[in-house]
């Protein structure tokens, strides 16, 4: 749902290898550049974070940003620079006024959550 009255905001997490879609048989690398700017013509933005240590300076990530209407992508090789960009994005937006960004991950079956910026 969006609501028109306060920003609406996707942070996307990716390790940048693209996965989800082919064109020809090979990856497509635009795939969700192109999703990034169809939500931002709905009015949400699209933060990008490559987290990773083989990620820095990744471009793909870079045209996600710059579709999505945040203008560059994060970069963290670690759990210290991760949350280090969610400050900075929490900072440049209304989303923490919302809630604090939250870690999930899943292993080995369990569900685990923590609090990224306390």
């Amino acid at each position: 749902m969006v609501f028109p009255a306060r920003g609406n905001y996707v942070i996307l997490l990716t390790d940048g290898l693209e996965s989800a879609r082919l064109k020809g048989g090979v990856p497509d690398y635009d795939a969700a550049a192109k999703e990034a700017a169809d939500l931002l013509s709905i009015n949400v933005k699209t933060y990008v974070i490559g987290f990773g240590q083989d990620v820095v300076g990744n471009q793909t990530l870079s045209n996600i940003a710059n579709a999505g209407g945040t203008q560059k992508a994060y970069f963290a090789a670690d759990l210290a620079q991760l949350k280090e960009a969610l400050r900075t994005i929490s900072r440049q937006s209304p989303v923490n006024s919302m809630a604090d960004p939250i870690l999930s991950s899943r292993e080995q079956g369990t569900v685990s959550t923590e609090r990224l910026l306390n």
